[in-house]
């Protein structure tokens, strides 16, 4: 019974640029049925669209964007009771996995950067991809492209999370493949010409 609306009005809320918030699901709570508090979430929308004004809004989908994409790990223990259990096992594996992925972990930070490298070359490919505008692959690429737009732009509306992107990866890393390609592509193009000449 908590509609669209009190996601829309969570994905506004500036202290928390638009990430989860226990006042805001307060606020929905308090009222008595989902009539009431879809009214109230509009209410509380508006005004917090009136606060922004067009340059103040946005700024803040400026930050929320990079809410959503700043970071590799996808805000790998940033919130709530991370680990619901700690396996207690002493083999080589889990021991090893306990170093990089848990956050007391010999080698998390060397995890950290490695997927935040990682994660910044797929965004850079991306951004390359952007302007590829290959005929014969165009109906593909415009499809990778949508989806790509079609995320952002919802998760820009709603509740940000960097977890949320967890889902869509793998059209992430085909957009940022196709980016690559056309990069590839490019420099061999630009080396037969400094051959031909």
């Amino acid at each position: 019974e908590i509609t669209i609306t009190h996601f829309a009005m969570l994905g506004l809320n500036k202290e928390r640029d638009g990430v989860y918030n226990d006042q805001d699901m307060a606020y929905s709570n308090s009222f008595p049925n989902v009539e009431e508090r879809q009214k109230g979430n509009l209410q509380e929308i508006s005004k917090r669209l009136k606060d922004y004004g067009p340059i103040g809004y946005g700024s803040f989908l400026i930050k929320k964007n990079l809410v959503i994409l700043n970071d590799g790990t996808f805000a790998w223990e940033q919130e709530g009771d991370f680990y619901a259990v700690i396996n207690k096992g002493n083999g080589r594996l889990l021991s090893v996995l306990r170093a990089y992925y848990y956050g007391d972990g010999k080698y998390h930070e060397i995890y950290k950067l490695v997927v935040q490298i990682f994660w910044i070359f797929v965004l850079m490919c991306l951004v390359i991809f952007s302007f590829d505008h290959k005929k014969e692959e165009e109906q593909t690429h415009l499809v990778i492209k949508l989806a790509i737009l079609g995320i952002m732009i919802f998760l820009l509306i709603f509740e940000a999370r960097a977890r949320y992107l967890y889902l869509y990866l793998p059209i992430f890393i085909i957009g940022a493949t196709l980016g690559m390609n056309y990069l590839v592509d490019r420099c061999k193009i630009q080396s037969n010409r400094q051959v031909e000449d």
